[in-house]
């Protein structure tokens, strides 16, 4: 009797309920507007659609909530739920084109279209950093846990190597050790950084995957968030470990030098990480398949301290060797710790040193190691690859999608 207008959110209404709406609203996940009109006209409506609703048998609200719902227990199945609810979506926008102002259609042309996009997708990057950001913070005893566990094992290789050549005049004694203390050194970060990044991306697989079929965010922008918020750290958990490992081993390298090597590496392989986890098709599989690719780069990227060239017979391992961030990562220290050193040499030590025991200076070191790459070139190797591997990561998860309508196009 007062005749006012009523509005409401309702979520699985009763019939009682349901008899007592006018009008209705139906939005699907994503923003989808699947039908807006007369509540006694919506089951006629999806009807003509293919989608039968039997009065009095079943309560209409369940038929509409089930025909916008979407099961992220299956893939296959959530893409089907998304192409349904995408060609409700057109459907209704055909039906209602003709009650849209001219001047409100313009918005949907193409340049407003992708201004839109390039809006809402510099929105969820914002967000996507703001909820790591908000995830670091909560997690801030295991960062914490997790940067002296690293300046820990630092100090540990420091006891082992201990003060190279004593803290004196540097001999050709100490070489192996020099060449042993770096390799080991970026083999520890390569594989503590790779294994965050699968298992962090294993903890966020289903949420990504879920967010990513509702139309949140690209994959580009997930990985864009990533390398904005995660990679710093990967970096700065193994510079520490690199400052330390200089100033306790008494390295020859500059610090700098070092620490960029290091920070270098990890980012490297904290995003070959990202990559194994974007190409795995389950979060196992990318756990499974992390350590052996770690272990390949470490094999095709060692150098023998002896000074014996590895020759690799064969066009993969050839492959495999120059995609190695273990490599160039060894390779840029090596130069850096060995370049312009003066050795004291030793024929005593020769039996036990073999063919580095009498050489004189640390450049012709790096000429027997077969180095030809110089610090500044082996560290933008490191660079390439990190780009490299979030590109791979970037179309293995835009392609995803693409799998899962083949998929559902094949049942």
């Amino acid at each position: 009797t007062r005749k006012c207008v009523a509005m409401c959110s309702l979520h699985q209404p009763r019939s009682s309920m349901w008899r007592c709406l006018e009008d209705l609203l139906v939005m699907a996940p994503g923003g989808f507007v699947v039908y807006c009109g007369r509540t006694s006209e919506m089951p006629n409506y999806f009807s003509s659609l293919g989608h039968s609703c039997a009065e009095g048998a079943v309560n209409p609200a369940e038929f509409v909530i089930d025909l916008v719902s979407i099961d992220h227990e299956s893939q296959t199945q959530a893409m089907k739920d998304r192409l349904r609810i995408e060609k409700l979506d057109f459907s209704w926008r055909r039906t209602s084109e003709n009650l849209v102002p001219l001047s409100f259609r313009k918005v949907a042309s193409l340049k407003s279209w992708k201004r839109s996009m390039k809006r809402s997708s510099t929105r969820a990057l914002m967000l996507l950093v703001k909820r790591a950001m908000l995830q670091m913070g909560r997690d801030h005893l295991t960062n914490a846990l997790r940067l002296l566990a690293t300046a820990g094992l630092a100090l540990v290789f420091g006891l082992h190597f201990g003060r190279l050549d004593g803290g004196g005049l540097p001999t050709a004694r100490s070489v192996a050790a020099r060449i042993c203390l770096v390799s080991f050194g970026v083999i520890a970060m390569a594989m503590l950084a790779m294994a965050r990044a699968v298992d962090r991306f294993a903890k966020e697989r289903a949420i990504v995957h879920r967010e990513r079929l509702s139309r949140c965010y690209s994959g580009f922008v997930y990985l864009l968030s990533k390398a904005v918020t995660e990679l710093p750290l990967d970096a700065l958990a193994a510079a520490l470990f690199a400052a330390i490992l200089h100033h306790v081993c008494g390295m020859h390298a500059r610090r700098e030098e070092v620490v960029m090597a290091f920070s270098l590496v990890a980012v490297a392989s904290s995003s070959l990480g990202l990559a194994v986890g974007a190409l795995a098709p389950s979060a196992e599989r990318a756990m499974a398949i992390g350590g052996p690719v770690m272990i390949v780069h470490m094999l095709t990227g060692v150098i023998d301290p002896a000074g014996q060239v590895g020759h690799s017979d064969g066009q993969f391992m050839e492959m495999m060797q120059r995609l190695s961030p273990i490599r160039y990562a060894i390779e840029a220290l090596c130069v850096a710790e060995l370049g312009g050193l003066d050795l004291a040499r030793s024929a005593a030590e020769a039996p036990r040193m073999g063919g580095l025991a009498l050489v004189k200076s640390g450049d012709e070191v790096l000429r027997r190691l077969g180095i030809t790459n110089d610090f500044e070139a082996s560290t933008d190797w490191l660079l390439r690859l990190s780009a490299l591997h979030l590109f791979i990561a970037a179309v293995a998860l835009a392609a995803q999608p693409q799998v899962a309508q083949l998929e559902v196009n094949h049942d």
